[in-house]
């Protein structure tokens, strides 16, 4: 056990409560230090090879990512329901 005084008083702390509290610390700093998780950015529309009307039967509307009326989760700016891009991934 280890001894501390404190204004004249002695305080009993344990190695297991002092292991505990270092441990509590550690944990609190990881997770301070990760922050919260940043939302991913989006790509531009060059960069995913966008199309304004699909080639072939694969439309923006079907996709997993597409956000009515005229959103995507990964591409920037406005998409047509009828558009289609590399990110493509069908809706379950």
């Amino acid at each position: 056990m280890t001894k501390i005084v404190d204004e004249g008083r002695r305080v009993v702390i344990s190695r297991r409560m002092a292991l505990g509290g270092a441990a509590a610390i550690a944990v609190g700093a990881a997770c301070a230090a990760t922050g919260p998780a940043r939302a991913q950015t989006k790509q531009s529309q060059a960069d995913v090879q966008y199309v304004a009307k699909a080639p072939a039967g694969d439309k923006c509307s079907g996709c997993a990512m597409f956000q009515p009326p005229e959103g995507c989760q990964g591409v920037e700016g406005k998409i047509s329901p009828e558009g289609w891009c590399s990110l493509y991934t069908p809706k379950a």
